[in-house]
C-alpha cells in the first residue's frame, strides 16, 4: 500500500505491465511518492486498461496517469491486461492529511527592472530597460531575432537599489562598436574585439545608471549589436544563468509566482506594470528566448522552463490576457518540448532538456520530469485595471451575443463566470501538447476574490464549469470547441485567493504593540475583523472540497495599507511577534486537506508586503524566518 502527502499529491508506483500483471497481489510494491501523479512504465501503456474501482477517487487515463482526488481515504487503482481481460492487479493507495512535514511554501517574485532589488538573473543585462536610441528613452527598432538594429544605443542598467558602485561586471556582446559613453559612475574598460565577439570590464553605478554603445556593428556588417550579456561579479556565462545570491536565498522555498515578472517592469512607455501591462497578442509579439531588457514587457516564458530545471522548483506563471489561440497552444508545446535558436516551439521530444547548458546550447529545453508549472489567466480580473474593466465589457458583450459559452444558463452569469470559461479554454488549449492527464505537471489554477463570504465569486465561476463543461453538459460544443464533458478538476487543479493578515481598520495604530494586538485579532479574533484570515481559509477549503480540486493562496502574508507608525521597518522585519503571526497563518493553512500551495507576496522591497527590503537583510528578517521554518516544517 503507498501512502500519499496528503489529497492530490501522491504517486502510485512505476512498473511495466508484465511486472505488475504477473505480480498475482492484491497490492503493488510502495515506491517513492511525490506531487501529483504517477504513470506506469512505456511499456505498460499498450498491454492494459486502467481503471479505478471507487467513485470521485481521482482520474486515471489511457497511459495509466493517475491523478490523486482531493478527498483523503484509500483508492484502488487497477490495471488489466488487454490480451487477456481475466488477469488484472489493483494497487491500494492511501490519501492523507498532512504529516506536519515540509510544507510546500511559495514566494511572488518582483517587477524586472533593474532598480528593483530582487536582481535574478546571472546577466545583468536580463533586467536592464529595454533598448533605447542613445541619449534618451525612444526605443530602438529591433529585428526578427529580438536585437537591435541601429549603431548608437542606449542599456539602462541600474543595477538595484542600495548597490552603490560595483565592479566587476563582464561584458560580451556579438559584434563590435567604435566606443561607449555611460552615466556618472559608470565605466568601461579594456574592450577587445576578437574577430566574432567584443568583451569589456564594466563599473556600474546604481543611480539611473546606463551604457551607451556608438557605432555599433553587427557580425554582418549591419548597424546593432546581438547576444548581449553583463554577468553579474562572480558568474559565468557558461556556468550561471541565475543569480548566486538570489538561489541561496530560496533555498527553503518551492514555488514562485510570476505575476509582476511576466510583464513590463516600467510604465515609461505607456501602459501598467506587471502581466496586466503585458503587451503580448499573438506569439511573434512575445519576448524571445536570449534577449535582454526584459523590463519592457518581462521575460520569455523559455526562462522559466529553465529555472523551473535547474532550481527543481515550481513556477506559478500568468497567461497575457490579450492572446489568442494560436499563442496559448505554442506554449503549451514550450513548456513540454522547448524551442528552437529562434523561440520557435518543437511539437516533439527532440533534445533532452537534462542536457542544456547556460551560454553554449542554442537550443531551449522543455520541461524536465517532476517539474511543475501552475498557470493562471492574468491576475485579479475582479479588481479593476485595465484587464479587468475589459473583463466586465467581455461578459457584457458576450450577453448581448446571445452567450455563446453559456455563461448565464442559469440566470446567475457574471464577469466571474467569464474568466473561468476563458481558464477552461486555457487548459483545454495547453492539452494539444500535454494530453488527458496535464493537471500532473501543467497545473491550471482559478483564481477569486478571497474575502467574499463563502467564497461566492469561486462557486460562480467553478458551477458554471462544472455544468457547462461536465458530464452532463447539453453541449457538445462550446463557441466550437470540443467540450470534453469531464469534472472540474479535469480542467482546474486550484482555487486560489489571498489570506493577508490586516490590522483592523477601525483601530488607532500608534505603535509596535498596538499593531501587533490589532493583528493577530485578524487572525484570531474577536476585532471588527474576527477570524478574517481563518475565514478566508476556511471558505477555500470548502470549495475545493465542494469542486473536488485542491485550493491556494495566490498572495499571502502580512499587510500595512494605511496608518503607518513612525520607524515601522525596524519591527516589521526584526520584530519576533510578526514572525509568530506568520507562522501561524501558514500553520492554520496547511491543517487544511485541500490547502495546495502558499504563496507570500512578495519576496524583496515593499514594506507593506515584502520578506525583506534585499538580500543583505535575508538573513535577519523574522518574515523570511517565518517563511523559511514553516517550510521546513519547524
Amino acid at each position: 500500500m503507498h501512502t500519499a502527502r496528503r489529497p492530490g499529491t501522491m504517486l502510485v508506483p512505476t512498473l511495466t505491465a508484465a511486472a505488475l500483471l504477473a505480480c498475482g497481489q492484491n497490492e503493488l510494491p510502495g515506491a517513492a511518492g511525490a506531487n501529483g501523479v504517477a504513470r506506469a512504465a512505456a511499456s505498460a501503456v499498450s498491454g492494459v486498461t486502467w481503471t479505478i474501482q471507487e467513485a470521485a477517487a481521482g482520474t486515471i487515463d489511457a497511459t495509466g496517469l493517475y491523478v490523486a482526488p482531493g478527498t483523503a481515504g484509500t483508492y484502488h487503482v487497477v490495471a488489466t491486461s488487454v490480451a487477456d481481460p481475466t488477469k488484472s492487479a489493483t494497487a491500494a493507495v492511501t490519501v492523507t492529511a498532512p504529516s506536519g512535514a515540509t510544507k510546500y511554501v511559495g514566494v511572488n517574485l518582483g517587477w524586472v527592472n533593474s532598480s528593483q532589488p530582487d536582481q535574478l538573473w546571472a546577466n545583468a543585462a536580463k533586467e536592464a530597460r529595454p533598448w533605447t536610441l542613445a541619449g534618451g528613452d525612444t526605443l530602438a527598432p529591433l529585428g526578427a531575432d529580438g536585437w537591435p538594429t541601429v549603431g548608437n544605443l542606449r542599456l539602462g542598467i541600474s543595477e538595484g537599489a542600495g548597490i552603490g558602485v560595483a565592479s566587476g561586471y563582464k561584458l560580451r556582446f556579438r559584434g563590435k562598436v567604435t566606443g561607449y559613453s555611460g552615466s556618472s559612475g559608470v565605466t568601461v574598460a579594456n574592450s577587445a574585439f576578437d574577430g566574432t565577439y567584443t568583451t569589456a570590464d564594466v563599473t556600474l553605478n546604481s543611480a539611473g545608471a546606463w551604457i551607451e554603445f556608438v557605432g555599433a556593428t553587427r557580425s554582418d556588417g549591419t548597424p546593432g549589436l546581438t547576444e548581449l550579456s553583463l554577468m553579474r561579479p562572480g558568474h559565468g556565462l557558461t556556468t550561471d544563468y541565475w543569480n548566486k545570491t538570489f538561489l541561496a536565498n530560496i533555498a527553503n522555498i518551492s514555488a514562485f509566482r510570476t505575476m509582476s515578472t511576466d510583464g513590463p517592469g516600467l510604465d515609461l512607455w505607456g501602459g501598467t506594470v506587471g502581466i496586466q501591462g503585458n503587451r503580448d497578442t499573438t506569439w511573434s509579439t512575445r519576448t524571445l528566448p536570449g534577449t535582454v531588457g526584459y523590463c519592457y514587457n518581462g521575460p520569455a516564458w523559455e526562462d522559466w522552463v529553465i529555472f523551473a530545471n535547474l532550481t527543481g522548483k515550481d513556477v506559478w506563471i500568468n497567461i497575457p490576457f490579450h492572446v489568442d489561440a494560436d499563442y496559448v497552444t505554442k506554449l503549451g508545446y514550450l513548456l513540454r518540448y522547448g524551442s528552437d535558436s529562434t523561440g520557435t516551439p518543437y511539437t516533439t521530444q527532440t533534445h533532452d532538456p537534462s542536457t542544456w547548458t547556460p551560454g553554449t546550447t542554442t537550443w531551449y529545453p522543455g520541461l524536465m520530469p517532476g517539474r511543475r508549472i501552475y498557470v493562471e489567466y492574468s491576475n485579479e480580473l475582479w479588481n479593476g485595471g485595465p484587464n479587468g474593466n475589459e473583463t466586465i465589457s467581455n461578459y457584457n458583450a458576450e450577453i448581448a451575443a446571445g452567450d455563446p459559452h453559456h455563461l448565464n444558463w442559469d440566470g446567475n452569469g457574471s464577469a466571474d463566470r467569464w474568466v473561468a470559461w476563458k481558464t477552461v479554454w486555457i487548459s483545454n488549449l495547453l492539452r494539444v501538447a500535454w494530453g488527458s492527464g496535464m493537471q500532473s505537471t501543467i497545473r491550471m489554477v482559478f483564481p477569486t476574490q478571497g474575502d467574499w463570504g463563502g467564497w461566492t465569486r469561486a462557486n460562480t465561476g467553478l458551477s458554471y464549469v462544472a455544468y457547462a463543461w461536465g458530464a452532463t453538459s447539453p453541449w457538445a460544443t462550446i463557441d466550437g470547441m470540443t467540450n470534453p464533458k469531464q469534472p472540474v478538476n479535469y480542467y482546474i487543479r486550484t482555487v486560489a485567493g489571498s489570506f493577508y493578515i490586516h490590522w483592523s481598520g477601525q483601530v488607532s495604530v500608534v505603535d509596535a504593540t498596538t499593531a501587533f494586538q490589532s493583528m493577530n485579532g485578524s487572525l484570531s479574533g474577536p476585532t471588527s475583523e474576527s477570524n478574517y484570515v481563518k475565514q478566508r481559509i476556511d471558505w477555500g477549503e470548502q470549495r475545493a472540497a465542494q469542486y473536488g480540486i485542491t485550493f491556494s493562496g495566490y498572495e499571502a502574508g502580512t499587510e500595512i495599507t494605511t496608518g503607518l507608525p513612525s520607524g515601522y521597518t525596524s519591527w516589521w522585519y526584526s520584530d519576533a511577534r510578526m514572525k509568530q503571526l506568520l507562522k501561524d497563518e501558514m500553520s492554520y493553512f496547511y491543517a487544511k486537506p485541500h490547502a495546495e500551495v502558499y504563496i507570500h507576496f512578495m519576496m524583496l522591497g515593499n514594506g507593506t508586503f515584502g520578506l525583506s527590503p534585499d538580500y543583505t537583510t535575508a538573513s535577519t528578517s523574522v518574515r523570511w524566518g517565518a517563511v523559511n521554518e514553516t517550510a521546513q516544517g519547524l
